[in-house]
């Protein structure tokens, strides 16, 4: 809908101010974000998601005339520990 293409921008325009460059995100057909960190350690992915935690709960979003605060919740895992992208997200 109109809604979720609007509310998904601001959720990208949050997620790419934290100043750290994404390698790539999208949005998955249940609503929820996908990052693909290659080349980053498992540490610096944990900092880094922290650090997108937090724009995203830092942000206002407009949902038609409201604004709204979201809650995210994040997972992680290597790619390196898992043998099906269905394990991987099992795992994360």
């Amino acid at each position: 809908t109109g809604v979720d293409k609007a509310l998904g921008l601001q959720i990208g325009r949050a997620l790419t101010a934290t100043g750290d460059p994404l390698t790539s995100y999208g949005r998955a057909r249940d609503g929820s974000y996908w990052l693909l960190l290659p080349g980053m350690s498992a540490e610096k992915s944990r900092r880094l998601l922290a650090d997108l935690a937090q724009a995203v709960i830092g942000s206002r979003f407009q949902v038609g005339d409201e604004l709204v605060r979201l809650t995210p919740s994040t997972g992680f895992a290597v790619f390196a520990d898992v043998d099906s992208p269905e394990h991987l997200l099992d795992h994360a």
